[in-house]
């Protein structure tokens, strides 16, 4: 370890995270987004969990972080149309399924199963997207096998 890490390690463990803004976001204003301050670094929430990767430099970064999320959130309920929208955003993102579960989605996972997705025919995809929908457990079901079929 360099001497520079350890000073920056330090730095992290004497800092204290200290809450910037907490909003309710969406149509129905039931997602709560907070936004910390950890040391030289901005955190976003999304319901209470920090996500890898959205950590910010700026708090307008943030911000704005939390409304490209908004914007997704408010523009589909699919859990589909959100796999192939992550792109769109920094790191992962919490999918909320029909059976009031949710979980968290990297962007690699969501690719494979957006390259399975866009790769079937019309009729496939319907089945797969109500599939889908239904809850993780599904999710991950289509996951594994879309991992045995698409190379990366």
């Amino acid at each position: 370890m360099k001497f520079s890490e350890f000073k920056l390690s330090l730095k992290e463990a004497n800092a204290e995270e200290k809450v910037i803004s907490v909003e309710k976001i969406g149509k129905k204003k039931n997602v709560e987004a907070k936004i910390t301050k950890f040391g030289d670094v901005f955190r976003v929430y999304i319901n209470g969990e920090h996500i890898p990767g959205r950590d910010y430099s700026t708090l307008e970064k943030a911000k704005q972080d939390i409304r490209d999320y908004e914007k997704m959130i408010e523009s589909n309920n699919s859990v589909i149309q959100n796999l192939l929208s992550i792109n769109e955003l920094n790191g992962s993102i919490v999918i909320n399924f029909d059976n009031n579960k949710k979980m968290e989605v990297d962007p690699l996972s969501a690719m494979i199963v957006s390259k399975l997705y866009k790769g079937l025919n019309e009729q496939a995809q319907e089945k797969i997207e109500k599939f889908i929908q239904k809850s993780p457990d599904n999710f991950n079901k289509i996951l594994v096998f879309a991992t045995q079929k698409i190379k990366v």
